[in-house]
């Protein structure tokens, strides 16, 4: 796990591509972001899921942009793909490199939340951010899942069973332990 912020840094506008995943996110500020020769005016809570497949750049950046990003390896991101029901989804996993990576816009209490979180990441020192990079990745994992079309295709199968038993008012009174109980994960 890598994680930085620009913070108001020149953002690197050559397109390029790396061996790993990164989620990148606008905090404040705007800048354009190219993903495979299609450009983004992005505004704060602009959220990027970019596979190791994709060319990127980021561009015209306004003054005070904040940009935040997190590197993952391949295997780390795997295990999150399989977990939350999504390893076989061609966005996410790279599979089919000619879709457009994932990219939705979070609402302002997401963004807060988000933004809130990698500020605790960034006054850590590097070597003691691994455990909150990892709650970082759950959170953008939520907020993609969230961000996709309702539709019943667009949820795991797995996932929309474990929602709609924690719906269940015994269930949601009992809170993470009941959630994790349900879901068979740690």
């Amino acid at each position: 796990y890598f994680f930085q912020q620009t913070l108001g840094r020149p953002l690197m506008g050559t397109p390029h591509s790396h061996d790993f995943y990164e989620m990148i996110c606008v905090l404040s500020g705007s800048c354009v972001h190219s993903v495979n020769g299609a450009e983004t005016r992005c505004a704060e809570g602009d959220l990027f899921f970019l596979r190791p497949s994709d060319f990127h750049a980021l561009s015209g950046q306004t003054e005070g942009t904040n940009v935040a990003a997190l590197s993952v390896v391949p295997s780390e991101v795997e295990k999150f793909l399989c977990a939350y029901g999504l390893s076989d989804d061609p966005a996410l996993s790279g599979m089919s490199p000619a879709d457009a990576p994932p990219h939705i816009r979070l609402h302002s209490g997401e963004r807060a939340a988000l933004g809130a979180l990698c500020d605790r990441l960034f006054a850590l020192p590097a070597a003691e951010r691994t455990s909150l990079c990892r709650v970082l990745l759950g959170e953008v994992f939520a907020a993609i899942i969230k961000g996709r079309d309702q539709s019943e295709s667009a949820v795991p199968p797995s996932f929309a069973a474990l929602l709609a038993e924690m719906n269940q008012p015994v269930n949601a009174a009992g809170g993470v332990g009941v959630f994790l109980r349900l879901s068979n994960f740690s």
